[in-house]
């Protein structure tokens, strides 16, 4: 998204919402006005109802906006984006996409769509997505999609997969990190081949596995987790650390992305765990492959 606002703000005045401070202070030189969202998750209760809401929708359109409306932060969102004054709208992933096309129908304003991987099958594995998400998500497109202006999204797979489906192009805008030199760095002083997994320990990642192998490497092999979530104390990647030898995994703070690269750079080997749980695993790299190469680590 930081890329988003740093090639868009150097042209255009932006309105900007979402969740977190004001990203100004990173992108020298953009026009911005953020707008912050609150994130609202609600109760494990109301998270189960919301997920049961997606269904109405198979008979009756209109409950389309049911599971979404349940959400306070989404319904910020659509007040804000009500009463802003704008040209264009740039929705980013599938969630906005009612907001894009009532506030077409409401005010004739434009919008854009960014769907970055194929949302109806990004986690086709788990049972709630096959039942719930991705039928509702695969609603959405087909009911809304061909209404944006444009779209865009990773790679051609999904192009094809969009325009088969839902009948509406998309261009290919793929991710990878801003080209930046690389810190100058002393020679190291030990004989350590330092590891590193940068991302986040969601439990599709198996981290678990990479944790188990640790012990069963040479003692010169050493872990470092760069991870933006799931590092918090009583996690259970930290209790599984805790269980290996002293030393043997290291847990660093993350940085801000445009720092990412420069701190990997200091390390051996990047590692990627995505197993081809899905049809988005199957077609689409995570970001961190691309900062490993681009820090000059040797990538598994």
């Amino acid at each position: 998204m930081l890329r988003h606002l740093k090639f868009l703000g150097a042209q255009y005045d932006l309105i900007a919402i979402g969740y977190g401070p004001d990203p100004s202070p990173a992108l020298p030189g953009v026009s911005l006005r953020w707008h912050e969202l609150k994130p609202a998750w609600g109760g494990r209760c109301k998270r189960i109802i919301r997920t049961l809401a997606r269904w109405p929708g198979r008979l009756i359109p209109a409950l389309d906006w049911l599971p979404d409306r349940m959400m306070a932060d989404w319904r910020a969102a659509r007040d804000f984006v009500g009463a802003a004054e704008y040209d264009l709208f740039l929705g980013n992933d599938v969630a906005p996409l009612l907001i894009g096309a009532w506030q077409q129908e409401r005010k004739g304003k434009p919008f854009l769509m960014d769907y970055h991987e194929y949302a109806p099958l990004e986690a086709e594995e788990k049972a709630w997505h096959r039942l719930f998400h991705g039928p509702q998500m695969y609603r959405l497109l087909k009911r809304y999609g061909r209404r944006a202006a444009g779209s865009a999204t990773v790679n051609e797979q999904f192009v094809t997969r969009f325009e088969k489906e839902f009948g509406f192009p998309s261009i290919t805008v793929m991710n990878a990190p801003d080209l930046q030199p690389l810190p100058s760095l002393p020679p190291r002083g030990d004989d350590r081949v330092h590891l590193a997994f940068h991302g986040n320990a969601s439990r599709d990642r198996n981290l678990g596995a990479l944790l188990r192998a640790v012990p069963l490497l040479h003692d010169r092999f050493v872990l470092h987790l760069m991870l933006t979530s799931g590092a918090e104390a009583g996690s259970p990647w930290r209790a599984l650390a805790e269980t290996l030898p002293a030393g043997r995994v290291i847990f660093e703070q993350p940085v801000a992305p445009a720092e990412t690269v420069g701190k990997l750079a200091a390390w051996d080997i990047g590692f990627n765990i995505l197993e081809l749980l899905n049809f988005n695993h199957r077609h689409a790299l995570p970001n961190k492959f691309f900062d490993y190469i681009h820090a000059g680590l040797a990538t598994v």
